[in-house]
């Protein structure tokens, strides 16, 4: 999986970043379009989770990382 992500901070430019997932099919049920809104909430969260931990630097599934702006 793919994201494109905007990083606001206080008087700084905003950057913008691609990054990469290596996430279990098994696990990204909220992908498919028969997904309940429940799925979906619960894997927002843990995308937001598992980008706060790669930009904190800590353990997480982002494979790959690249500045675009």
């Amino acid at each position: 999986m793919k994201f494109r992500i905007s990083i606001a901070r206080p008087s700084r430019k905003n950057e913008i970043w691609e990054i990469d997932f290596s996430y279990p099919a098994d696990e990204a049920t909220a992908v498919h379009p028969d997904a309940t809104q429940e799925e979906r909430d619960w894997f927002t969260m843990m995308v937001r989770t598992h980008i706060a931990e790669w930009w904190e630097g800590g353990p997480t599934i982002v494979t790959a990382a690249r500045r675009v702006k």
